[in-house]
Formats: structure tokens, sequence, C-alpha cells
């Protein structure tokens, strides 16, 4: 009788034991079949999915961003953070009116790119998230660069070294804003030009980059915010001029790249990544705010 029990128990073990190492089995087989699959994805095809739903992600945010902004346009310089602005007399605007504070902001009536060297040692110490560039009004009045070509290869050149000093810190370009009827006739029309100067500097950022700020529409829309010259600008135009700065933070990130920015092949390689020919999208606030050296 107790061999016929012994016997009934070794069996149950050896059945136990038999269904635990074929669910073991079955475990290993599936994880390596989970492995073999792995191999078989397209990784090109899972980095594009974690972009797409970064992107989305982004647009949600900018959305109510320009919400906010719509809401209260002034509010505007809260999202500035430990940007700096550098830029000719127009720039100034942003720290007399008080927008943001004198440190964040290198501007100076007469300046041009060729400036910007002067301020670098300060930017560079702090350390800035984003820098926005607003030259152009002098570049073109005072007529260092005999073509729209020449001045922005000249940029191209300032803009490498201003990213090859701050590796970390995302560069952005406005578009020059425009001059009215009454600045062009004053000048000979030198300032007629500021177009095809501007579309030279948007052919160059976008080929190598760097971020816009299409200010061409926001201008035309508000041209009754210009001065009585025809050149500066009143305080209620500058929550437009740093919306669209704002905007164009989350345009650059939804660009296929941005100077300075690296990706990673299939190998796990570096590469660097550069946005084509994509624009920004155009942004514009509704609310209730709204050669010569200048």
């Amino acid at each position: 009788m107790l061999l016929i029990l012994a016997a009934v128990l070794i069996a149950a073990l050896l059945i136990v034991h038999m269904r635990r190492r074929a669910a073991a089995q079955q475990t290993i087989n599936a994880g390596i079949s989970y492995l073999k699959s792995q191999e078989a994805v397209d990784l090109s095809s899972v980095k594009a999915d974690i972009r797409a739903v970064e992107e989305q992600k982004k647009q949600e945010e900018k959305d109510e961003v320009i919400k906010q902004l719509s809401a209260d346009p002034s509010s505007v310089w809260t999202h500035f953070g430990s940007a700096v602005i550098m830029g000719d007399s127009r720039a100034v605007g942003f720290s007399y009116y008080g927008c943001l504070p004198e440190s964040q902001v290198f501007a100076a009536g007469g300046n041009t790119i060729r400036n910007i060297k002067d301020s670098l040692t300060q930017i560079k110490a702090l350390d800035p998230s984003e820098i926005f560039l607003c030259f152009g009004l002098n570049d073109v009045g005072i007529r260092y660069w005999d073509t729209p070509d020449a001045y922005a290869a000249e940029y191209k050149t300032v803009l490498q070294q201003l990213q090859s000093a701050l590796p970390d810190t995302k560069i952005y370009v406005s578009s020059i804003l425009p001059a009215q009827e009454v600045a062009i006739q004053n000048t000979d029309s030198i300032y007629a030009e500021i177009p095809d100067y501007s579309k030279a500097v948007k052919a160059m950022v976008q080929e190598n980059g760097y971020g816009w700020v299409d200010m061409d529409e926001i201008a035309s829309q508000h041209a009754d915010m210009y001065d009585e010259d025809g050149i500066h600008l009143h305080r209620e135009f500058y929550p437009y001029w740093g919306a669209a700065m704002i905007a164009a933070t989350y345009d650059a990130y939804t660009a296929a790249g941005y100077a300075g920015s690296e990706d990673t092949d299939d190998a796990g390689n570096a590469v660097s990544s550069a946005s084509g020919d994509t624009a920004p999208e155009q942004t514009d606030v509704q609310g209730s705010v709204t050669g010569t050296s200048q």
C-alpha cells in the first residue's frame, strides 16, 4: 500500500514538474519570438511614431499658449524665461517699454549683425535658452553689403560663430520689419530694399536650420502702430512681436530639425538634422494691445 502511495506521489510530482517546465519553456519561446519580431521592426518608423506624439503634444501646448495670449497679450513676456533679444533701435523697445528686463535685451541704435560679437561675453555668461536676433534696418541703410545675398552670406557666418559659442542655445532670426512709405521717401528709397534683404536672410536661415520669426503679415496688419518716422514702433506693437517669437519656438520643434541639434541613425550614430524649406506657421495674436542708423 505504501509503495502504491509513493508511486502516486512521485507521479504527481513529475506531472507538476513537467507542467512547470513546459510553462517556463513556453515563456522562453514567447520571449524569443518577441525578440525576433523586434529585429524586423523599422527603427525609423518607431522614431517617427514617437516624434508624431511629441509634435502633437507641442502643438497642443502652442494652442494653449496662443489662446492665453489672445485673452491677455501682455502675458507673453512670462514665456521668455532666460531668453535674450539682440538687435538695433527697434529691439531697444523691448526693454525701453518695460517688456523685458534690460539684462535680457542687448540692443542699441545703429547696431548691425557685426555688433553681435560685442555682447558675446556677457551673453555667454547668461547661457540663455534662446536668442532672438532683430537686426536689418541699419544693415540695409548703411550699405555695408552690396546685395541681399552678400548680406545673407555674412549673416550665416555670424550665426555659425554665435552657435559655436553657445552650442546649447537655440537661435531665432526675426524677419526685417519693413519701413513705411514716409521712411522710404526720406531715405532715397534705400529702405524699399528691406523685403529683398529679408527674403535672402529667410532662405539662408531655413536652409541652415535656425528658427525664423516671420513678421511680414503682423507688420502689415498693424501698420498703424508705427511711429511717424515710419521706422520705429509704438509700445502696443511689441506684444505681437513677442508672441510671434514664442510661436516660433514651437514651430522650430515641429520642423524637420534645428541647427546644433542631433538625431541618430538606425545604428545609433549621431547625425545632423536640418529644417530644409519648412516655413514656420504664421501666428498673430488678436487683442487690445497691440543710409541712416537707427
